[in-house]
C-alpha cells in the first residue's frame, strides 16, 4: 500500500510539473515569436543580433507606434481613452496601461461556481440554464 501511495504521488507530481512546462513552453514560444520577428524586422546587417543603433531604431519605431495606436484610440473612442487615462493627461503611461490590461483580463474571463475562469461568449448567445428553457 506505501508503495501504490508513493507512486500515485509521483504521477501527480510529474503530471503536474510536465502541465506546467507545456504551459510555461507557450508563453516562451510567444516571446521567441515576438523576438525572432522583432529581429527579422530590424536587424539591419543580418547579423542576427540587434546593434545599440539597431535597438535606437527599434524603440523608436515601437514608440511611433504606440503614440499612433493613442491617438487612435482618443479620436475613435474617447470615453474609452478617457476611462483608461486616470490622470487625464493626454496620454496613457505605463501604470495606466498595466491597469487597463489588467482590468481587460478580468471582464474578459468569468469564473464559475468551482473557480475555474470560463471565457465568456459573445453579447448576443446565451448558455447555461437561461438559454435550455428558451
Amino acid at each position: 500500500m506505501k508503495h501504490f501511495l508513493s507512486i500515485l504521488v509521483l504521477i501527480i507530481f510529474v503530471a503536474t510539473a510536465s502541465a506546467a512546462e507545456r504551459d510555461g513552453d507557450k508563453k516562451h514560444k510567444c516571446s521567441k515569436e515576438r523576438k525572432a520577428k522583432i529581429l527579422a524586422q530590424f536587424d539591419a546587417d543580418n547579423d542576427g543580433k540587434l546593434s545599440e543603433s539597431e535597438r535606437a531604431t527599434a524603440k523608436a519605431g515601437m514608440q511611433e507606434r504606440r503614440a499612433a495606436r493613442i491617438e487612435k484610440l482618443k479620436t475613435e473612442k474617447p470615453e474609452i481613452f478617457a476611462r483608461i487615462d486616470k490622470n487625464s493627461d493626454g496620454t496613457i503611461d505605463r501604470e495606466e496601461f498595466k491597469a487597463a490590461r489588467a482590468q481587460r483580463k478580468n471582464h474578459k474571463c468569468d469564473k464559475g461556481k468551482d473557480g475555474a475562469k470560463r471565457e465568456r461568449g459573445n453579447k448576443g448567445e446565451r448558455s447555461g440554464r437561461r438559454a435550455n428553457k428558451e
